[in-house]
């Protein structure tokens, strides 16, 4: 990221090395992460569980609560008036959220799960 001297963030090019190039305009963050502004909300990853797929416990999270729930996907979960975030596993029996760190359990059928929406990305502060 680059800041000018108004403390502006100017949009940046990918560079394999060197120095990033400086674009005309700034970047909307809105329009780079939120395929359905209307439909998304933002949430602080709740845990650890999804740890080994990149994602930390107080990352900021994008759900997009229009998008098809397809298997494989990572979706936002409500249980009991908590949050979870898990990978959604679909089989002709069953549904089932799996974390990705061992150790979290999958939740198998179970009826009082509602899934919210679909994770699309996420923001990691590194520093």
């Amino acid at each position: 990221m680059i800041v000018d001297e108004r403390n502006s963030i100017l949009n940046t090019a990918s560079v394999t090395g060197g120095i990033p190039l400086v674009m005309s305009q700034p970047i909307d963050l809105n329009d780079l992460l939120m395929r359905s502004p209307g439909e998304a909300m933002l949430i602080s990853a709740p845990d650890d569980a999804m740890v080994n797929h990149g994602i930390h416990k107080g990352d900021l999270l994008i759900v997009d609560c229009s998008l098809y729930l397809g298997d494989g996907t990572v979706v936002l979960a409500e249980k009991d008036g908590s949050y979870l975030i898990r990978i959604l596993r679909r089989s002709k029996d069953s549904v089932c959220l799996c974390a990705a760190n061992p150790a979290y359990g999958p939740l198998v059928g179970e009826a009082d799960i509602r899934v919210v929406g679909v994770v699309t990305a996420y923001v990691h502060r590194l520093a």
